[in-house]
Formats: C-alpha cells, sequence, structure tokens
C-alpha cells in the first residue's frame, strides 16, 4: 500500500515534469535519472517510481537516454495525469500541476478614485497589460501611501487645494511601475508623483519618467519640506547618501534632492521624509 499522495508535493518544485510525460507517451526515449529526480522532488519515491515504470535502454540510444514505459496505469493517472492538462492562463496550469506559486498572474488591480477628497472608490482590473476602464480627467494624482489615499481630509492639508480635481490612484510603492499599468497611465496628459522623500519615492519616480515619454511628470514638492525634513526627518546612512546622490541630475527631481542636501543633522547627515508626516498639518498645530 502506498503512502504517497499529491498532498505532499513539494512546493519547491523546480523541475517541469510535463515535457517527460509527454515523451513518455509518445514512447521518445527521456533522460531518465533526471526524470526520476524530478518525481522524487514532488514526493514520489524511488520504489513508487519502479511500480509504475519500467525502464530499458537500447544501446542504439544516447548516452543518459533510456526508454521510459508505463506499467501501472492506475498509478500513472493518479500520479501524473495532472501534467497532461494546461490552460491558456500560465497561473492557472500552474495550478493544476501543484504549485500556482511558480507562475504570476498576467493582470493588476488598481485602487483609484475620481478625485483625492473621495471617500470611496473604484478597483480597475488589468489583464495583460490592458483596462477598458475611461479616466474622469486628464492628469492624474498618485499617492505612494496608503495611509494618505484612504485619508483625504489629512492629505489635502500639506497638498494644493486643485489637486482635489484631479483623478487619484494608489501607487503601493514602486508597483504603480509594473508594465501592466503604462498603458493606462500613459492615457494621462499630467502625473503628479506624491511620494515619499527617499530612494523608494525617487526610484518609483524615474521608472515612470523613463517609461512615459509622452505624459508631464512631476515630482510634488511641498511649500513647506524643509520644516517638515527639520522636525520629522530621518537621519540616512552613508550607503543611502551615495544612493541618493544619483539621482541628483534626474530631470524633475533636482529641487527636491537640492532640499534634502541642505537640510542636515547635528551629525551632518542629510534626512528622508515619509509622506504621512504632511497629514500632521503644521499650519493648524503651531499657528504658523
Amino acid at each position: 500500500m502506498h503512502i504517497y499522495c499529491l498532498a505532499i508535493i513539494n512546493k519547491r518544485l523546480i523541475h517541469h515534469l510535463k515535457p517527460y510525460i509527454e515523451k513518455i507517451k509518445a514512447r521518445i526515449p527521456i533522460n531518465y535519472t533526471a526524470f526520476q529526480d524530478a518525481c522524487n522532488k514532488v514526493g514520489i519515491s524511488t520504489n513508487l517510481f519502479r511500480d509504475i515504470f519500467s525502464v530499458t535502454r537500447d544501446g542504439k540510444l544516447k548516452k543518459g537516454q533510456y526508454d521510459v514505459k508505463v506499467k501501472d496505469s492506475e498509478l500513472f493517472d493518479k500520479y501524473f495525469a495532472r501534467y497532461l492538462h494546461e490552460s491558456s492562463d500560465l497561473k492557472v496550469t500552474a495550478a493544476l500541476h501543484g504549485n500556482s506559486k511558480t507562475k504570476k498572474t498576467n493582470g493588476a488591480v488598481l485602487n483609484f478614485k475620481h478625485c483625492l477628497t473621495d471617500h470611496h472608490g473604484v478597483s480597475i482590473c488589468f489583464l495583460n497589460n490592458e483596462t477598458t476602464f475611461i479616466p474622469s480627467s486628464k492628469s492624474l494624482l498618485i499617492v505612494e501611501n496608503l495611509n494618505n489615499f484612504i485619508n483625504p481630509n489629512g492629505t489635502i492639508t500639506g497638498l494644493p487645494v486643485e489637486f482635489n480635481n484631479l483623478n487619484t490612484v494608489w501607487g503601493s510603492g514602486i508597483d504603480i511601475a509594473s508594465e501592466q499599468y503604462t498603458n493606462f497611465l500613459s492615457s494621462y496628459e499630467n502625473i503628479y508623483c506624491f511620494f515619499d522623500y527617499d530612494l523608494g519615492g525617487f526610484k518609483t519616480y524615474t521608472s515612470l519618467y523613463s517609461k512615459l515619454s509622452n505624459t508631464n511628470i512631476s515630482f510634488y514638492i511641498p511649500p513647506k519640506l524643509t520644516e517638515y525634513l527639520e522636525l520629522f526627518g530621518n537621519p540616512i546612512s552613508e550607503k543611502q547618501y551615495l544612493e541618493l546622490l544619483k539621482y541628483r541630475n534626474n530631470s524633475g527631481l533636482e529641487k527636491v534632492i537640492k532640499i534634502i542636501l541642505s537640510v542636515k543633522t547635528n551629525s551632518n547627515s542629510p534626512l528622508f521624509l515619509e509622506q504621512e508626516t504632511l497629514q500632521y498639518y503644521l499650519e493648524s498645530q503651531h499657528g504658523k
């Protein structure tokens, strides 16, 4: 009695069994050692393998090639029939074969609001880099962090009032620079990037800038960025400082990086700033 079952399939499967199965069904010689190793990796023991297959070698075959035949059809179907099924969706095929994590979904979902202060938005679905959703504005505001996206009353205090009329999406860090969204983003004439004032924000901005050559993209700088940096900024490491200098001459980032380099701690270290700090309205708190 065999104690093995499909439930113990190794989720870190590296080998792909389907090509071997197809050749066996077509009576084409295969690399027996590689096939048995692949079977072992999905929980099929050597003894079980021998119960399912018979292995012979003709002297005329190339080195390493063997004739592998199915000798127990019932066992074969139980452990290998799944690899003969496939879908046009690679993610589905991977799931049929036992591990959907080996393939990525060729789609994405973008959280969208028609204007910043909307308390409710919609989810835009993308498949193969496309969506049928039609924007309601020619200008878009990308908010990097979720806290700012879902709390418009707090965020608006750190942004120009006119930004309220822009379509707004949650960028979710570098995710917004995914190829899935490129065609959609390119439909906008203007894109305003409200990102963290750090390496992550600058990386996302430069990635979008390189992909959207026909769109006017700007990195939002609040009027009181210097004050926020002085009060709430985080000192950066020497490694981060060297990375920061690489962005200094990038189009659209010169001004913000100049501000960052001008504000330093007692240890002479520049500071980075998270965009959530702009939800703390200095003017109302300190009467400025």
